[in-house]
C-alpha cells in the first residue's frame, strides 16, 4: 500500500466494506439455492417420479439403465490378479513366526558380522561393513530355509559368495513383496512365516 497512514486505514476499511458486501451476497444466494432445492425436493413425491438412484459408494450399475450386461466376471471380493491374469497365492502367515523369524534373522545377521571380523581379522565393523553384512543376511534369508540360518557352513558360503542360489524361493518372494508392497527382506520374513497348514 500507498500514502500516509489514514490513506491506508481508509484504504483497509474499504477492503473490510467490499469483503462484507461478498460475504452478504454469498450468505443471499446459498440461502435461494436451498430454499430452491427445498422446492425440489417437496414437489418431486407430490408429482410421483419415481427416481432410480443407488444409495452413494454402492458399485454396479447404475438403476435404469436399459442396455444388459454383456460380460460377466465373478471374482473373489479383494482377490488381487497378476499382470498376467493368474490370481496372487493367498497366504496366511502366523505372527508368532514372524517374531520367530525376525529373532532368527537378528542372530544370523550377528553370525555373519562375526564371520566378517573373522574373515578380515578385525574387532569391530565400520557402519559401512554392517551394512553389508545385513545385504548378506538378506541374502541368506531370501534364500535359505529357516533351519539353515544357524549352520556355519552356510552362512561362510554367502560371506564368501553373496548371491541368490534358490532362484524359485527368490521368485515366490518376490511374488509376495509385490502382492504385500512390502521391500524382499520383509518379504522374505513372511514367507518363511506362512501358515504351513493352509492349502491352495
Amino acid at each position: 500500500m500507498v500514502g500516509g497512514p489514514n490513506t491506508q486505514m481508509e484504504m483497509a476499511d474499504k477492503q473490510n466494506e467490499v469483503q462484507k458486501e461478498m460475504q452478504d451476497k454469498n450468505l443471499k444466494s446459498q440461502e435461494k439455492i436451498n430454499q430452491e432445492k427445498i422446492r425440489q425436493a417437496e414437489k418431486a413425491p407430490k408429482q410421483g417420479v419415481q427416481q432410480n438412484k443407488k444409495p452413494a459408494g454402492e458399485a454396479g450399475r447404475p438403476g435404469g439403465t436399459g442396455t444388459p450386461q454383456t460380460t460377466k466376471q465373478i471374482t473373489p471380493v479383494g482377490a488381487k490378479y497378476t499382470e498376467s491374469g493368474k490370481q496372487y497365492k493367498s497366504y496366511n502367515f502366523l505372527l508368532s513366526k514372524v517374531k520367530d523369524s525376525f529373532i532368527k534373522a537378528d542372530k544370523l545377521n550377528k553370525k555373519i558380522e562375526t564371520s566378517l571380523k573373522r574373515k578380515h581379522k578385525i574387532k569391530e565393523l565400520s557402519e559401512e561393513q554392517k551394512a553389508i553384512a545385513f545385504e548378506i543376511t538378506k541374502v541368506v534369508v531370501a534364500n535359505e530355509e529357516i533351519e539353515n540360518w544357524d549352520k556355519w557352513a552356510k552362512v561362510k558360503g554367502y560371506v564368501e559368495n553373496p548371491v541368490d542360489k534358490n532362484l524359485n524361493r527368490v521368485s515366490e518372494i518376490q511374488t509376495v513383496a509385490q502382492e504385500h508392497q512390502v521391500d524382499d527382506y520383509l518379504a522374505s520374513i513372511l514367507y518363511t512365516s506362512k501358515d504351513s497348514d493352509v492349502t491352495e
